[in-house]
This record gives C-alpha cells, structure tokens and sequence, in this order.
C-alpha cells in the first residue's frame, strides 16, 4: 500500500553503504549502486517491492566513489536502464576508478592516506560508458517521478543529489548520518563548496535527508549544524 506521497523509498544497505530505490507500482529508479557485487541484494529487493527489472527506468549516481558506483554496469546490464551522472564524474566511470577524497578530520586523513599507500586498488569500480550526463539540474519527469537531480559539488566535484517533490532527498555522501558523529562528511575534496552545497538544501522545501552512509536526518538537524560546519570547515 503507498503512503500519501506519490512514491516510496527503499534503503538497500549493501557492504557498508546505502543505496536507495525510490519507486510507485509501476516505475522506480535506483540512486546509487553500493559495491561491486550488490547487484543480487538490489536485484532482489527490485523483486520484493513487486516490480520486474524492466520497470528500472533509471539509475542514478551520486558519484563516481566505488561504494557507490560498483554495481552500475552490473544493474545497467540486468536492467536496461540507463545511467545518469555529473559530467564532473562522468571519466571516473569510463575509467573504473574514483580517486579517494581528502579528509576532513584528522581521522579520515590517516585513514586516507593509508588507503592511498597501500590500497592501490580501492577505488576500482568495473568501467562503462554512462548514458546520461547531468550538469546543474536534469528533471525526473520523463523517468515518473516529480523531481531533479541538482549539481551539489563538495565531496567530489561531479557530486549531485536527488530530490523528490514530496519532500525527501537522497544526499549521496553531501551527508552523513552515523551515529552519534558530525552530518559534516569526513571525506571531501573541496569543504568551502560543500558548505554552500549545504546553503542551498537548506533553502530546499524538504523534510529529511537520505545519505549513503548512516541514518536519514532532518533539516532541523542540519540547520542546527551548519552554523558550527561553517566556522570549523569553511576556512
């Protein structure tokens, strides 16, 4: 049964990370794919909410980080459906890799910096050729749903989200929702452009947040936060 909004979202958590099929009784589309070798756990959950592969009609990329990337060619291939993603991300698909961000925190930078030095082959995704390039908006219409994937740069350059007209967006890793730690990322190329990404889903009419990793979080939250990001990041 569909609740008063005109679709609903499925959290799919695959090795660590979250993807999100947002779908009504005849359509979906998936934002973001999880690692490589999610696609059955997606697949399957395509299934239990009642819907063919057919009925994929899109999917979406946040961006091009292998935890959200690594099953694009897999569900593309085993759907039909087409890709969709920054033209800031788009070679780090053709290429099969996304480069790991900066860190943000003094934690995350170690963290980095080791999985630069001895992780040469994280970041790997296998490469495809997406099918649609987004540069600051593309609407959803033509895909079902009343929404637009919107340019949000920060975490990487190409970073986008997905918003929903019945208030919800789907943040990629623009936040994080892991308990009891910052909404702030602790990975980002460049923190001055994620804290005015910030800006402007605080000016969105939304309800709730849906990251990649972690809980969903309200806009209350946010804005309870974005005081403190902006003197503690945006030197």
């Amino acid at each position: 049964m569909m609740s008063d909004k005109p679709y609903r979202i499925c959290k799919i958590t695959a090795m660590g990370a979250a993807c999100y099929l947002v779908y009504n009784p005849t359509e979906a589309i998936l934002v973001d794919t999880a690692r490589k070798g999610s696609g059955k756990k997606i697949m399957a959950r395509l299934h239990q909410v009642g819907l063919e592969p057919s009925a994929l009609k899109l999917i979406v990329i946040t961006h091009s980080h292998y935890d959200h990337a690594g099953s694009a060619r897999e569900i593309k291939s085993l759907t039909g459906a087409p890709v969709a993603v920054h033209r800031k991300d788009a070679n780090e698909l053709r290429k099969g890799y996304g480069p790991l961000p900066g860190g943000t925190r003094w934690k995350a930078r170690i963290i980095v910096a080791l999985g630069r030095a001895f992780l040469k082959r994280l970041g790997r995704i296998p490469p495809f050729e997406p099918d649609i390039i987004v540069d600051d908006q593309l609407d959803l219409d033509r895909f079902g749903f009343k929404g637009k994937i919107i340019h949000m740069p920060g975490h990487t350059d190409g970073s986008v989200v997905v918003y929903l007209e019945g208030g919800d967006v789907i943040s990629g890793d623009t936040l994080f929702g892991l308990q009891n730690k910052e909404i702030f990322p602790p990975f980002a190329d460049d923190t001055r452009s994620l804290l005015e990404s910030w800006g402007k889903l605080l000016d969105m009419p939304v309800d709730y947040f849906y990251p990649g990793h972690g809980r969903k979080i309200s806009k209350a939250e946010l804005a309870e936060e974005y005081p403190s990001a902006k003197l503690k990041y945006g030197k």
